[in-house]
C-alpha cells in the first residue's frame, strides 16, 4: 500500500461525483430535466420496448420507493407511460414526448461523458474502469450480507 492519505481516494471520488452531479444538473438545466429525472429517461431511451420498475431500481441501482416516486412523476410530465397489462409486473416505457426529451437528455449525457474522459486513451479508460470495480468489490465485502441492505 502506497504512502497516500487514508482519505485521499475517497475525498477524491466524492469530489468527482460531486463535479459530476453538478455538471449533469447543470446541463440538464438547459432542457428543464432534474439530474434525477435524466437517470430514468436515458435508461429507458436505451430499452424502447420499456422495463419493469423493478428492472429500473437495478439497473439504476436505486430503491423501487425512489423508482416509485420518480416514474409518477415522468408519468405527470407526460414523458412516460405504463403498459398495465400486467397489474402485478408492469412495464414503464417513453411515450412520444418523452422519447424527444430522453434523446436530448443522452445526448447531453453522452456529450458530459466524452468531455470527461478527453485526453485519456482507451487503455487508460479500461485501466481505470477495471481499478473502481475493483474497489467497488471490495468494499461491497464489507456489507451485510443482506441484499436487501446494500440497495
Amino acid at each position: 500500500m502506497s504512502d497516500l492519505p487514508v482519505d485521499a481516494l475517497t475525498r477524491t471520488i466524492d469530489q468527482l461525483r460531486k463535479t459530476v452531479h453538478r455538471v449533469i444538473s447543470s446541463e440538464m438545466e438547459t432542457l428543464q430535466v432534474s439530474s434525477v429525472d435524466a437517470r430514468y429517461l436515458s435508461q429507458l431511451y436505451l430499452q424502447p420496448e420499456g422495463m419493469t420498475l423493478r428492472q429500473l431500481s437495478e439497473h439504476l441501482q436505486v430503491d423501487k420507493a425512489h423508482t416509485t416516486r420518480v416514474v409518477h412523476h415522468l408519468e405527470a410530465l407526460g414523458y412516460v407511460c405504463k403498459d398495465t397489462q400486467n397489474k402485478r409486473k408492469y412495464k414503464v416505457a417513453l411515450t412520444a414526448q418523452g422519447r424527444l426529451k430522453a434523446k436530448q437528455v443522452h445526448a447531453l449525457l453522452l456529450q458530459s461523458q466524452q468531455t470527461s474522459l478527453e485526453g485519456l486513451s482507451d487503455e487508460q479508460i479500461g485501466r481505470l474502469l477495471e481499478i473502481l470495480t475493483a474497489i467497488t468489490n471490495n468494499l461491497k465485502q464489507m456489507l451485510p450480507t443482506n441484499p436487501e441492505k446494500g440497495k
